[in-house]
């Protein structure tokens, strides 16, 4: 599995909508994966999602697929043996989107 982690990288960063499935790969490996930690940490404590696209078409209907997006990133980063950025608070919080 470690020889697919180049092309899972690429397909992240290179197609926004692939995010949520690549990290459901990067789940399965587990920490195989563990080159994607700072990638997944990074998706997980922005600010700015990853399908705003700036007021051009309308965000708040890309709000459920990025909240799987979000889980699946904590999923990932779990089985990496990583945590996810305010772990402790995500929980007791949900994003506005």
């Amino acid at each position: 599995m470690a020889e697919s982690l180049p092309v899972l990288s690429w397909a992240w960063e290179e197609h926004d909508d692939n995010r949520p499935g690549v990290a459901v790969a990067w789940a399965e490996m587990g920490p195989a994966a563990a080159s994607a930690v700072r990638v997944l940490r990074r998706e997980v404590a922005a600010v700015r999602r990853h399908n705003d696209t700036g007021g051009t078409r309308r965000m708040r209907y890309h709000c459920a697929g990025d909240e799987l997006l979000l889980a699946r990133a904590r999923t990932a980063l779990e089985a990496c043996g990583a945590r996810a950025p305010g772990a402790a608070v995500l929980g007791s919080r949900t994003r506005a989107c």
